[in-house]
């Protein structure tokens, strides 16, 4: 389970971001504009009824969460991408333990990159 959320940690990002952004619209709609929202909102203010109490709570800080997730493993990779990028053996090896860390905390797919870029560049360890 946690190699499948490790794996996938960039797509449940993003799918919270999107679950915690959709139930942030419900609470500011039903909190702030209860008479201006459309119908569909109106039906949804309903059904969550008491529950928008718990909402007013959950919602913000999920999406926070979330954006903060999403951001940075988007940072981690994008840093990852660029210390590859090097054709220079010298260079490589003064990133190696930065890149090490990121493919550890990124996916499968970038440690086994960063096994043929050692490969490529004949490091042993």
């Amino acid at each position: 389970m946690v190699k499948f959320l490790q794996e996938f940690k960039l797509e449940i990002s993003a799918l919270f971001l999107i679950l915690g952004l959709f139930l942030t619209i419900i609470v500011i709609t039903a909190n702030f504009f209860p008479d201006q929202s459309p119908d569909l909102l109106r039906r949804v203010h309903k059904d969550v009824g008491g529950w928008l109490v718990w909402l007013d709570v959950i919602a913000p800080i999920m999406l926070l969460v979330a954006v903060f997730y999403f951001g940075a493993t988007l940072k981690m990779s994008r840093e990852f991408e660029k210390l590859m990028d090097t054709k220079s053996k010298a260079t490589f090896i003064r990133s190696q333990d930065r890149i090490e860390e990121l493919a550890y905390n990124l996916t499968e797919g970038h440690r086994e990159r960063l096994q043929e870029k050692k490969e490529e560049l004949n490091i042993r360890r």
